[in-house]
């Protein structure tokens, strides 16, 4: 997994640039940026638990707010298939 193994950078309100849309709670999980922890958008809850976005971990909005107060800057991150 290359670089992943720690939270890089949080943001409370992050914007994705490539894809144009807001990521609340976010939380890099590589060094580059390029993957995180982040909330999604009501209408996309359906879609939690599956594949549906380019390798980012997606929440709901509250469980995402619960997890960016707990976790510190370097806090280890493992990923799971």
């Amino acid at each position: 997994r290359g670089a992943m193994g720690q939270v890089f950078d949080k943001s409370p309100n992050a914007w994705s640039s490539q894809y144009h849309c807001w990521m609340p709670y976010w939380m890099a999980i590589t060094a580059s940026g390029s993957h995180g922890i982040h909330a999604t958008s009501p209408p996309f809850y359906w879609a939690l638990g599956q594949p549906a976005s380019h390798g980012c971990v997606r929440q709901h909005r509250s469980d995402a707010r619960v997890l960016y107060g707990m976790v510190s800057l370097g806090t280890a991150v493992y990923v799971f298939p």
